[in-house]
């Protein structure tokens, strides 16, 4: 528990600053994580949250390790140096990829682990790590 909450209060700190990246194994990421999952960016659309400037990414699913993932499922699209953003050039229509992400309460969006969450095509190993997974949930 203290773990945890150590590792949320240091995602935390790293909202709007400059993320020192240390990739996790994917199964300590996945624990850390509220939902992983593979998608692939199909659209972006402007934030309904007006604490959450910019836009939202929006993914269709085709494989799930943890979490409420549906097929069609959105997290936030910041993109930068931040613990909770996308490295710039992954957020492109047609692009897979391997997201692990969570939520800052009271927010109820997504947003990126960054140090973890990258296209498929670096991710083998991780995906192979994780297992098989589940299709995305229907609704």
């Amino acid at each position: 528990m203290v773990f945890r909450l150590a590792t949320l209060l240091w995602l935390a700190a790293g909202v709007g600053f400059a993320c020192d990246c240390i990739k996790a194994r994917a199964r300590e990421a996945k624990r850390w994580s509220e939902v992983v999952f593979r998608g692939t960016v199909v659209a972006f659309r402007d934030s309904d949250n007006p604490h959450i400037r910019g836009r939202m990414v929006v993914f269709r699913v085709n494989r799930v390790w943890k979490g409420p993932v549906t097929k069609e499922f959105e997290t936030v699209g910041w993109v930068g140096d931040s613990c909770e953003a996308y490295d710039p050039g992954v957020l492109k229509v047609g692009n897979e990829l391997l997201v692990f992400a969570h939520r800052f309460p009271p927010y109820l969006e997504y947003f990126p682990v960054a140090c973890n969450t990258e296209s498929v095509r670096d991710a083998m190993k991780d995906i192979q790590e994780l297992g098989p997974g589940k299709q995305p949930n229907s609704k």
